[in-house]
Protein backbone atom coordinates (compact mmCIF):
# COMPACT_ATOMS: atom_id res chain seq x y z
CA UNK A 1 0.00 0.00 0.00
CA UNK A 2 3.00 2.64 0.88
CA UNK A 3 4.71 1.67 -2.80
CA UNK A 4 1.29 2.25 -4.44
CA UNK A 5 0.83 5.60 -2.63
CA UNK A 6 3.91 6.66 -3.30
CA UNK A 7 4.08 5.90 -6.60
CA UNK A 8 0.66 7.78 -7.19
CA UNK A 9 1.62 10.89 -5.32
CA UNK A 10 4.58 11.45 -7.33
CA UNK A 11 2.84 11.74 -10.32
CA UNK A 12 1.81 15.45 -9.17
CA UNK A 13 5.13 16.65 -7.51
CA UNK A 14 6.51 18.32 -10.37
CA UNK A 15 5.00 20.46 -12.95
CA UNK A 16 7.43 21.78 -15.48
CA UNK A 17 7.18 25.35 -16.29
CA UNK A 18 7.16 24.93 -19.70
CA UNK A 19 3.48 23.13 -19.13
CA UNK A 20 2.64 26.15 -16.40
CA UNK A 21 3.33 28.11 -18.66
CA UNK A 22 1.17 26.72 -21.67
CA UNK A 23 -1.49 26.42 -18.95
CA UNK A 24 -1.60 29.91 -18.03
CA UNK A 25 -1.69 30.54 -21.94
CA UNK A 26 0.30 34.02 -21.43
CA UNK A 27 2.56 34.39 -24.08
CA UNK A 28 6.63 32.78 -24.27
CA UNK A 29 8.15 35.70 -22.43
CA UNK A 30 5.87 36.49 -20.17
CA UNK A 31 6.97 36.14 -16.30
CA UNK A 32 4.66 33.82 -14.40
CA UNK A 33 6.30 35.02 -10.84
CA UNK A 34 7.53 38.48 -9.92
CA UNK A 35 10.03 36.93 -7.67
CA UNK A 36 12.23 34.25 -7.00
CA UNK A 37 14.51 32.41 -4.32
CA UNK A 38 17.72 30.91 -5.12
CA UNK A 39 19.60 28.63 -2.67
CA UNK A 40 22.84 28.16 -4.27
CA UNK A 41 24.37 24.72 -3.54
CA UNK A 42 27.90 24.83 -5.00
CA UNK A 43 29.71 26.21 -1.71
CA UNK A 44 33.47 27.81 -2.86
CA UNK A 45 35.78 25.96 -1.36
CA UNK A 46 39.13 27.54 -2.27
CA UNK A 47 41.51 24.87 0.18
CA UNK A 48 39.60 21.95 -2.02
CA UNK A 49 40.46 23.69 -5.28
CA UNK A 50 44.34 24.17 -4.41
CA UNK A 51 45.13 20.00 -3.59
CA UNK A 52 43.73 19.87 -7.45
CA UNK A 53 46.87 22.20 -7.99
CA UNK A 54 44.36 24.95 -9.12
CA UNK A 55 45.05 28.78 -7.78
CA UNK A 56 41.51 31.17 -8.32
CA UNK A 57 43.30 34.98 -8.29
CA UNK A 58 39.92 36.29 -8.47
CA UNK A 59 35.98 35.33 -7.70
CA UNK A 60 32.90 37.15 -9.47
CA UNK A 61 29.63 35.89 -10.55
CA UNK A 62 26.89 37.77 -12.73
CA UNK A 63 23.33 36.31 -12.30
CA UNK A 64 21.26 38.78 -13.94
CA UNK A 65 17.10 37.23 -14.53
CA UNK A 66 14.47 38.20 -15.68
CA UNK A 67 12.70 38.79 -12.06
CA UNK A 68 11.88 41.83 -10.58
CA UNK A 69 13.25 40.91 -7.37
CA UNK A 70 15.62 38.16 -6.77
CA UNK A 71 16.96 36.73 -3.13
CA UNK A 72 20.24 34.50 -3.82
CA UNK A 73 21.08 32.85 -0.90
CA UNK A 74 24.66 31.21 -0.47
CA UNK A 75 26.12 28.91 2.19
CA UNK A 76 29.83 28.98 3.52
CA UNK A 77 31.07 29.66 6.87
CA UNK A 78 28.82 32.78 6.90
CA UNK A 79 25.24 32.50 5.10
CA UNK A 80 25.07 35.49 2.93
CA UNK A 81 21.68 36.46 0.99
CA UNK A 82 21.47 39.11 -1.74
CA UNK A 83 18.34 40.50 -2.76
CA UNK A 84 18.76 41.88 -6.49
CA UNK A 85 15.95 43.92 -7.97
CA UNK A 86 14.75 45.98 -10.83
CA UNK A 87 15.29 49.33 -10.25
CA UNK A 88 11.99 49.99 -12.49
CA UNK A 89 10.10 48.63 -10.26
CA UNK A 90 11.50 49.12 -6.46
CA UNK A 91 13.44 51.53 -4.90
CA UNK A 92 16.30 50.85 -2.50
CA UNK A 93 14.71 51.84 0.66
CA UNK A 94 11.97 49.01 -0.14
CA UNK A 95 14.23 46.67 -0.79
CA UNK A 96 16.52 47.66 2.13
CA UNK A 97 12.99 46.84 3.96
CA UNK A 98 12.75 43.45 2.99
CA UNK A 99 15.96 42.68 3.96
CA UNK A 100 16.01 44.11 7.02
CA UNK A 101 12.17 41.96 7.50
CA UNK A 102 14.28 38.72 6.71
CA UNK A 103 17.00 39.54 8.88
CA UNK A 104 14.74 39.44 11.85
CA UNK A 105 12.95 36.60 10.73
CA UNK A 106 16.33 34.62 10.63
CA UNK A 107 17.40 36.07 14.20
CA UNK A 108 13.99 35.08 15.41
CA UNK A 109 14.82 31.71 14.22
CA UNK A 110 17.90 31.54 16.14
CA UNK A 111 17.01 33.09 19.18
CA UNK A 112 14.09 30.67 19.42
CA UNK A 113 13.56 27.34 17.38
CA UNK A 114 10.58 25.82 18.80
CA UNK A 115 8.67 28.53 18.31
CA UNK A 116 6.01 28.12 15.42
CA UNK A 117 6.22 29.97 12.20
CA UNK A 118 3.51 31.79 12.91
CA UNK A 119 4.55 33.48 15.95
CA UNK A 120 7.65 35.00 14.46
CA UNK A 121 7.26 38.67 14.53
CA UNK A 122 7.26 40.75 11.10
CA UNK A 123 8.17 44.21 12.00
CA UNK A 124 11.11 45.80 13.67
CA UNK A 125 9.75 47.65 17.00
CA UNK A 126 9.89 51.31 15.23
CA UNK A 127 7.60 49.86 12.52
CA UNK A 128 5.37 48.47 15.17
CA UNK A 129 5.01 51.32 16.90
CA UNK A 130 4.52 53.81 13.58
CA UNK A 131 1.44 50.91 12.54
CA UNK A 132 -0.06 50.35 16.14
CA UNK A 133 0.56 53.97 17.62
CA UNK A 134 1.72 56.78 14.93
CA UNK A 135 -0.88 55.64 12.51
CA UNK A 136 -3.34 55.73 14.47
CA UNK A 137 -3.14 58.85 16.25
CA UNK A 138 -6.27 60.01 14.89
CA UNK A 139 -7.89 61.84 17.65
CA UNK A 140 -10.21 65.31 17.24
CA UNK A 141 -12.68 66.65 18.40
CA UNK A 142 -16.01 65.39 17.37
CA UNK A 143 -19.01 68.12 17.44
CA UNK A 144 -21.84 66.84 19.99
CA UNK A 145 -25.48 67.93 18.94
CA UNK A 146 -28.00 66.45 16.40
CA UNK A 147 -27.09 66.02 12.44
CA UNK A 148 -30.19 68.43 11.74
CA UNK A 149 -28.70 70.99 14.56
CA UNK A 150 -25.28 70.70 12.73
CA UNK A 151 -26.40 70.77 9.27
CA UNK A 152 -28.83 74.09 10.47
CA UNK A 153 -25.08 75.69 12.12
CA UNK A 154 -23.63 75.09 8.58
CA UNK A 155 -26.55 76.30 6.40
CA UNK A 156 -26.24 80.01 8.43
CA UNK A 157 -22.30 79.63 8.28
CA UNK A 158 -22.70 79.20 4.45
CA UNK A 159 -25.85 79.23 2.95
CA UNK A 160 -24.70 79.82 -0.82
CA UNK A 161 -21.73 77.63 -0.65
CA UNK A 162 -21.33 74.23 -2.99
CA UNK A 163 -23.21 71.36 -0.24
CA UNK A 164 -23.62 68.48 -2.98
CA UNK A 165 -22.04 68.39 -6.81
CA UNK A 166 -23.02 65.60 -8.84
CA UNK A 167 -23.13 64.72 -12.34
CA UNK A 168 -23.29 68.70 -13.50
CA UNK A 169 -25.53 69.44 -10.59
CA UNK A 170 -24.54 71.88 -7.55
CA UNK A 171 -26.74 72.39 -4.61
CA UNK A 172 -26.08 75.01 -2.29
CA UNK A 173 -26.43 74.28 1.72
CA UNK A 174 -29.41 76.52 1.70
CA UNK A 175 -31.03 74.74 -0.94
CA UNK A 176 -30.18 71.72 -0.10
CA UNK A 177 -31.59 72.71 3.14
CA UNK A 178 -34.91 73.84 1.82
CA UNK A 179 -35.44 70.95 -0.58
CA UNK A 180 -34.86 68.57 2.52
CA UNK A 181 -37.45 70.38 4.90
CA UNK A 182 -40.10 69.87 2.19
CA UNK A 183 -39.66 66.28 1.45
CA UNK A 184 -39.36 66.05 5.45
CA UNK A 185 -42.75 67.94 6.26
CA UNK A 186 -44.39 65.24 3.40
CA UNK A 187 -42.19 61.96 5.31
CA UNK A 188 -43.88 63.35 8.93
CA UNK A 189 -47.10 63.95 7.57
CA UNK A 190 -46.92 60.36 6.29
CA UNK A 191 -46.44 59.34 9.89
CA UNK A 192 -43.09 59.10 9.88
CA UNK A 193 -41.10 59.75 13.50
CA UNK A 194 -38.42 59.64 15.30
CA UNK A 195 -36.32 56.06 14.81
CA UNK A 196 -39.18 55.05 11.88
CA UNK A 197 -37.15 53.20 9.28
CA UNK A 198 -37.72 55.21 6.03
CA UNK A 199 -36.50 52.87 2.39
CA UNK A 200 -34.38 54.38 -0.04
CA UNK A 201 -34.49 53.26 -3.46
CA UNK A 202 -32.88 56.45 -5.63
CA UNK A 203 -29.77 57.07 -8.10
CA UNK A 204 -26.53 58.65 -7.03
CA UNK A 205 -27.36 62.28 -7.61
CA UNK A 206 -28.40 65.35 -5.29
CA UNK A 207 -31.48 63.56 -4.89
CA UNK A 208 -30.06 61.09 -2.77
CA UNK A 209 -28.41 63.63 -0.42
CA UNK A 210 -32.16 65.81 -0.21
CA UNK A 211 -33.27 62.15 0.89
CA UNK A 212 -31.02 61.18 3.37
CA UNK A 213 -31.28 64.49 5.08
CA UNK A 214 -35.04 65.07 5.16
CA UNK A 215 -35.17 61.22 6.68
CA UNK A 216 -32.98 62.44 9.29
CA UNK A 217 -35.06 65.80 9.87
CA UNK A 218 -37.95 64.02 10.10
CA UNK A 219 -36.24 62.18 12.84
CA UNK A 220 -36.64 58.76 11.05
CA UNK A 221 -33.94 56.21 10.24
CA UNK A 222 -32.70 56.20 6.56
CA UNK A 223 -32.75 52.23 4.90
CA UNK A 224 -30.45 52.15 1.90
CA UNK A 225 -31.90 49.48 -0.93
CA UNK A 226 -29.25 48.49 -3.19
CA UNK A 227 -30.49 49.01 -7.08
CA UNK A 228 -28.54 45.99 -7.75
CA UNK A 229 -30.65 43.46 -5.58
CA UNK A 230 -33.05 41.65 -6.54
CA UNK A 231 -37.02 42.28 -5.70
CA UNK A 232 -37.18 39.66 -3.76
CA UNK A 233 -34.07 40.81 -1.68
CA UNK A 234 -35.63 44.69 -1.14
CA UNK A 235 -39.30 43.50 -0.55
CA UNK A 236 -37.11 41.15 2.42
CA UNK A 237 -35.60 43.96 3.81
CA UNK A 238 -38.44 46.13 3.87
CA UNK A 239 -40.19 43.73 5.61
CA UNK A 240 -37.70 43.25 8.55
CA UNK A 241 -36.89 46.57 8.94
CA UNK A 242 -40.42 47.35 9.25
CA UNK A 243 -40.31 50.32 6.81
CA UNK A 244 -43.53 51.82 5.69
CA UNK A 245 -42.56 54.34 3.54
CA UNK A 246 -39.83 54.16 0.43
CA UNK A 247 -38.34 57.10 -1.03
CA UNK A 248 -37.48 56.41 -4.87
CA UNK A 249 -37.37 58.43 -8.40
CA UNK A 250 -38.86 58.29 -11.75
CA UNK A 251 -36.30 55.73 -12.61
CA UNK A 252 -36.91 53.34 -10.08
CA UNK A 253 -40.53 54.52 -9.42
CA UNK A 254 -41.58 50.92 -10.83
CA UNK A 255 -39.59 49.01 -8.89
CA UNK A 256 -40.24 50.84 -5.42
CA UNK A 257 -44.39 49.67 -6.50
CA UNK A 258 -43.26 46.11 -6.91
CA UNK A 259 -41.56 45.79 -3.74
CA UNK A 260 -43.40 47.87 -1.36
CA UNK A 261 -47.06 48.25 -1.04
CA UNK A 262 -47.74 51.13 1.34
CA UNK A 263 -46.76 54.24 0.98
CA UNK A 264 -44.53 55.60 -1.39
CA UNK A 265 -42.66 59.60 -2.23
CA UNK A 266 -41.31 59.89 -5.98
CA UNK A 267 -38.86 62.79 -5.16
CA UNK A 268 -38.98 64.36 -9.10
CA UNK A 269 -42.52 63.46 -9.91
CA UNK A 270 -44.42 64.42 -6.48
CA UNK A 271 -46.10 67.78 -6.69
CA UNK A 272 -47.17 68.09 -3.20
CA UNK A 273 -43.76 68.82 -2.16
CA UNK A 274 -43.55 72.49 -3.41
CA UNK A 275 -46.33 72.97 -1.43
CA UNK A 276 -44.67 71.71 1.33
CA UNK A 277 -42.95 74.08 4.23
CA UNK A 278 -39.12 75.54 3.26
CA UNK A 279 -38.58 75.64 6.90
CA UNK A 280 -36.96 72.87 9.14
CA UNK A 281 -39.61 70.46 11.31
CA UNK A 282 -39.29 70.86 14.85
CA UNK A 283 -39.16 67.53 15.67
CA UNK A 284 -37.44 66.36 19.08
CA UNK A 285 -34.60 63.93 18.47
CA UNK A 286 -31.37 63.17 20.17
CA UNK A 287 -28.12 62.60 19.54
CA UNK A 288 -28.32 58.86 20.66
CA UNK A 289 -31.37 58.49 18.00
CA UNK A 290 -31.03 55.61 15.43
CA UNK A 291 -30.24 57.61 12.04
CA UNK A 292 -29.08 54.74 10.03
CA UNK A 293 -29.91 50.56 9.24
CA UNK A 294 -27.59 49.10 6.71
CA UNK A 295 -27.97 45.33 5.66
CA UNK A 296 -25.20 43.50 4.42
CA UNK A 297 -25.79 40.07 2.63
CA UNK A 298 -22.27 38.25 4.47
CA UNK A 299 -22.28 34.78 3.21
CA UNK A 300 -25.84 33.34 3.46
CA UNK A 301 -27.63 36.50 1.73
CA UNK A 302 -29.44 37.24 4.78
Amino acid sequence: DLQVQQSESRRFEFVSLAELQTWTGLPGGANLFDSIVVFENYPFDGEAIAEHGLRIQQVQDLEPTNYPLSVVVEPAEHLSIALDYDPALFDAETVERLGGSLEMLLDGFIDDPDRRLGDLALLTGAERDRVVVEWNDTDCEVPVGTVPALFAAQVRRTPEAPAVVCGGVEVSYAELGARANRLSHRLIGLGVGPEDRVGVLVDRSADLVVAVLAIVKAGGAYLPLDVRAPAERLRLVLHEAGATVVVTDRAWEATARTVHERDLVVMDADESLSGEPAVAPAVPVAPDNLAYVEYTSGSTGV
